[in-house]
């Protein structure tokens, strides 16, 4: 089995012709892979958008929208997530492959398709994709750190100020009323003193919460 039981990657195989998609599956799915089809481009583009697979296997000869274009759509969508692909084609071509990695292909098989091979290139693409989206996943929460505050979880000052600044602009263009707010708790220092500042950064959080549960979701909370 190529994957773990908790976890078997999806692999797109789009083939206009049934009998070497239906090959491929069982082949994959031997593998314990799970597997999904589409006959033609737009199908594909479809499948892509509505449920992302893990990896592509994509025939650059078919009608309407061949593999090239398939590809360089998938590839230019910045909404979705690194997906590998992987040609598949009888053109063994050096002008071919070129045309195939230029349109965002990132690996390529000719066929008659070696399936030994085939599993190499797969497990090698998947490979990739796992350390792609761990660094998604990181930059992700780098970018979450350097805009909320560590403790109430709301926005930090500096990236408050700039969401201000944007709504403020937002609001001169278009001749918007806008509204601003400003809260600040009665008597906090006594609390600091009296339980101490881990039940001041409770209170705080507290009512970080509270604030969040009760705006608008448009509307920015920071500290």
């Amino acid at each position: 089995m190529v994957a773990e039981e908790s976890y078997a990657p999806l692999i797109l195989i789009v083939d206009d012709h049934p009998d070497n998609a239906v090959v491929l599956q069982v082949r994959l799915d031997a593998l314990g892979y799970r597997t999904i089809t589409a006959d033609d481009g737009e199908t594909a583009l479809r499948i892509v958008a509505e449920s992302p697979p893990d990896l592509i296997l994509l025939d650059v000869m078919m009608p309407r929208m061949d593999g090239n274009e398939v590809a360089r759509r998938i590839k230019a969508d910045k909404s979705l997530p690194f997906i590998p692909i992987i040609m598949q084609t009888a053109l063994d071509t050096t002008q071919s492959k070129v045309t195939g990695l230029d349109s965002g292909a990132d690996d390529y098989i000719t066929k008659p398709i070696n399936y030994a091979e085939l599993a190499a290139r797969m497990t090698a693409a998947l490979r990739i994709k796992s350390l792609q989206d761990q660094v998604a996943a990181k930059n992700v929460e780098l970018a979450k750190m350097a805009t909320t505050d560590a403790l109430t979880s709301v926005f930090n000052r500096r990236h408050l100020d700039e969401t201000i600044d944007e709504m403020f602009d937002h609001s001169l263009r278009l001749h918007e009323p806008l509204a601003l707010a400003m809260f600040d708790i009665d008597h906090f220092k006594k609390v600091n003193d009296s339980y101490g500042h881990q039940a001041g950064d409770v209170g705080l959080s507290q009512f970080a919460r509270l604030l969040n549960h009760h705006a608008p979701a448009t509307a920015p909370i920071g500290r």
